[in-house]
């Protein structure tokens, strides 16, 4: 039986703040579940998002946000998404603009999570395909990368991630530049800011 997801309570007591993923997908939710382990001192909640499209995706949020299930004066709502033929530059700009208006973080990747993921593991630099991307994770994990399980997580690999991400293509600032360049993500950006939250 899954956890049950906490969300903020309704009592008075000054809480932290929760960080609130939006996963489009099983391997979004996977990682950050798991960092949610390996992270003390931060409350991270994954919530599957079981649609596609920017517009389902901010309507799932929004209706989160309306019926008071986190608060956006002291949490965080990041939107873990991928490029996967659903988007060109129109749609995503006014995706980024509609997080941009309700505080939502958007995370994009360019062409998929996996692009973070390899991250832990070397810079990528190229175009590559998906079934690339899961070749090279393969390499490194020195078994089959399957979709659902991820890869094993540990601070160094983390920081090693971090490093990665800012030598290579850099982390865009938005998810037009992402769109733009594969490979690139933004997931960085929200793990950075995670790490930054333990006290």
């Amino acid at each position: 039986m899954g956890r049950r997801t906490e969300y903020r309570s309704r009592g008075t007591r000054e809480e932290r703040p929760i960080v609130f993923v939006m996963g489009d997908g099983l391997s979004e939710c996977v990682y950050f579940d798991r960092l949610n382990e390996l992270i003390d001192g931060v409350r991270i909640r994954t919530v599957p998002l079981k649609v596609t499209g920017w517009t389902n995706i901010l309507a799932k949020c929004n209706g989160l946000a309306r019926n008071g299930l986190f608060d956006m004066s002291k949490d965080i709502l990041a939107i873990v998404t991928d490029e996967d033929g659903n988007y060109d530059a129109e749609s995503m700009e006014r995706f980024q603009r509609e997080c941009d208006k309700k505080e939502y973080m958007l995370c994009m990747s360019n062409i998929s999570f996996e692009v973070w993921l390899l991250m832990h593991y070397e810079i990528a630099r190229k175009p590559m395909t998906e079934k690339e991307l899961e070749e090279r994770l393969s390499y490194h994990l020195k078994h089959p990368y399957v979709k659902s399980k991820g890869i094993p997580l540990t601070i160094p690999l983390l920081e090693d991630a971090m490093g990665n991400v800012n030598v290579g293509q850099g982390s865009p600032e938005s998810g037009v530049e992402c769109l733009e360049r594969n490979p690139s993500t933004m997931v960085g950006g929200l793990v950075e800011r995670i790490m930054e939250m333990r006290p």
